[in-house]
């Protein structure tokens, strides 16, 4: 009995040991482009992802600038703020900042002297930002810049931009509720 299980044991090890030898086998023949492939479908969906959502974010920050009364745009609700104008400068002038680290160098002018000109620029600048991400190849989103914070992936920056333009924006949606004014309907993905 004691043999029989010996044996049986000896066997099963035998076929796990052939299993896991044929299996690597197969991994070896699969070609390594198959990885690549499934990576670079997943950085295009990435990048498309990113396309609608910066669509979406151009959209909403404009609704939002045409919210506001041009007479209203030095309202803060505290010296220590910026005011709505100085709110939407600052998502503006910090996206020329960043797209400059992504390597995007024709950045539009950026003009805020009016309440259409501030709007004129916005359409330019997200026009612009969003044909850049248009024409990135998917492995592009992996590579590095060096930012204030240290060394990112232009993915994690692309994400980080959406971030501060949805912080800034959030501020000027909580400056038009202060003056009683219905802010546009929220714009996610």
């Amino acid at each position: 009995m004691r043999n029989l299980l010996l044996v049986t044991l000896a066997g099963l090890i035998l076929m796990s040991v052939q299993s896991c030898s044929s299996n690597q086998s197969n991994e070896q023949k699969m070609p390594k482009e198959s990885n690549n492939e499934k990576q670079n479908d997943v950085q295009k969906a990435i990048t498309q992802e990113l396309i609608t959502k910066w669509q979406n974010n151009k959209e909403y920050c404009i609704e939002t600038v045409e919210a506001m009364p041009e007479s209203e745009f030095d309202f803060a609700p505290a010296d220590s703020l910026f005011n709505f104008s100085e709110q939407a400068t600052h998502i503006a002038t910090t996206m020329h900042w960043q797209m400059n680290k992504l390597g995007f160098n024709q950045l539009p002018d950026f003009q805020n002297d009016t309440k259409a000109q501030l709007i004129e620029s916005y359409n330019a600048l997200f026009d612009y930002f969003i044909a850049e991400l248009k024409s990135l190849e998917p492995d592009e989103l992996d590579e590095t810049v060096d930012v204030f914070y240290g060394v990112s992936s232009k993915r994690r920056l692309l994400n980080l931009m959406d971030n501060h333009v949805a912080h800034h924006r959030g501020q000027m949606l909580a400056y038009l509720r202060i003056k009683n004014i219905q802010p546009p309907k929220y714009r996610g993905w």
